[in-house]
Parts: C-alpha cells; sequence; structure tokens
C-alpha cells in the first residue's frame, strides 16, 4: 500500500541555543501537543509496509522489536555538499582534530524526521516503564548540545535526549554498528540513570564522557 509519509521539522541547534525562552516554551510545547499525532503517523507508515499491516502502537517487547527492524530498513542518507564537509572540519574542536572522522554524509530529511517521530516514541516508552519519569524543557546549561530540547528527567543528575539518542541510532544503522535489541537494551541503561542522585565513579563518568562524544558527533554531523 503506498503511503505519503508527512514529515515533521525540528528546529536546528543555532536556532535552539539563540532563540528566547518564549520561542523555546512555545516549541516545546508545539512538540509535546503533537506527540499523539506523530506516533498515528508512525503507525500508518509501519502498518503501509508489507510485512507490518498489523503492527499496533504500544510498548510491549515485541512491538519494540518490530518497530526496530522496521526502522533498520527506513534509514537512509545523502551525501554531503563541499560546504558541508568544509563546515563539519571546522567545527572539530582542535583537541579532537585526528581522531574524529569527518563523515562525508548526513541524515536524508525523512530519515530526520523519522528520527524526531522515534524521540517521540522512545521518550513515552520510557514513561510507560515508569510514569514518574516526564517531559521537560531543558532551560539550564546553554553549553550543552541539549539545551533548549525536550528532555525526559526523573530526580537524577542527568537528563535524557531522546532525539539525539535515536539520531545516533539511525547513524549506527548506516554503518551496521547497531545491536540487537538496541531499543529494549537503551531503555534498560537509561532507566537507572535518570534516577541517580550521586556523583560517579571514574569508570562512569569516562563512559558519560565518551556518550557525550557520540552526541556532539551527531549534533556535528546534522541540524
Amino acid at each position: 500500500m503506498s503511503y505519503t509519509y508527512p514529515l515533521i521539522l525540528f528546529p536546528t541547534t543555532y536556532w535552539l541555543n539563540n532563540c528566547s525562552r518564549k520561542e523555546a516554551k512555545k516549541w516545546f510545547e508545539y512538540y509535546l501537543s503533537v506527540i499523539p499525532e506523530r506516533l498515528q503517523v508512525l503507525q500508518e507508515y509501519l502498518n503501509a509496509t508489507p510485512g507490518y499491516e498489523d503492527w499496533k502502537l504500544g510498548y510491549a517487547t515485541e512491538t519494540v522489536r518490530a518497530l526496530e527492524r522496521w526502522m533498520i530498513d527506513h534509514v537512509e542518507l545523502r551525501n554531503k555538499t563541499p560546504e558541508e564537509i568544509e563546515q563539519y572540519s571546522t567545527s572539530i574542536p582542535e583537541r579532537f582534530k585526528g581522531h574524529v572522522p569527518v563523515d562525508e554524509k548526513l541524515l536524508t530529511d525523512k530519515t530526520e524526521s523519522l528520527a524526531v517521530d522515534m524521540s517521540m516514541y522512545f521518550g513515552e516508552y520510557m514513561r510507560h516503564e515508569d510514569p514518574r519519569l516526564q517531559w521537560v524543557l531543558l532551560e539550564k546549561g546553554k553549553r550543552s548540545v541539549d539545551y533548549q530540547n525536550p528532555v525526559i528527567i526523573g530526580t537524577g543528575l542527568r537528563e535524557q535526549n531522546p532525539r539525539w539518542l535515536m539520531r545516533i541510532f539511525a547513524y549506527k544503522i548506516s554503518d551496521h554498528s547497531n545491536e540487537p535489541d538496541f531499543l529494549i537494551n537503551l531503555k534498560d541503561t537509561w532507566m537507572p540513570e535518570l534516577w541517580r542522585e550521586r556523583y560517579m565513579t571514574k569508570e562512569e563518568t569516562n563512559k558519560w564522557m565518551d556518550d557525550e562524544m557520540e552526541k556532539w558527533r551527531a549534533q556535528t554531523k546534522g541540524k
């Protein structure tokens, strides 16, 4: 069955870093308001795909696994323009140069849109597993890649940005580095982190820094 997937646009990092608090809140309220609609779009897209006609929105293990299999088949890349390659190269901090490869491809607009829909699904998946979690607009830490983004929080020291996680997932799919049950394992990994109220050990700090590096790479690859 043919299906025309309607894209959803997400603000650029530059816009989020520079817009007013009022504008950011307006965007956040819009993001939350369209979650039900976008999850319905996601279901319709799956149902239009052969083999997924009976998939229904939900958070049971097999439902999550089916969505993950579907997403693996729907990630698309495009070539960067010379200007985008140059911009990316010059954006790499000096301490990372020589260690961070210059990627020559980006997610297509359609895949970026799917990452937004998947972020809404994943955030709701987290909240389904623990209803105490909530969506908030991150209003502190202007140097953070999560600044003025919709994030999931508990009472811990960290917040979760589902969109960056889903963009990372998409890039992992594109280079075949994703592992089975990625979404389920990601949920299980993050759940205790959102309630962690103590400072991290050295090993935990190193892992967090690795995560931040991956988020930074995902950010500088695209919007």
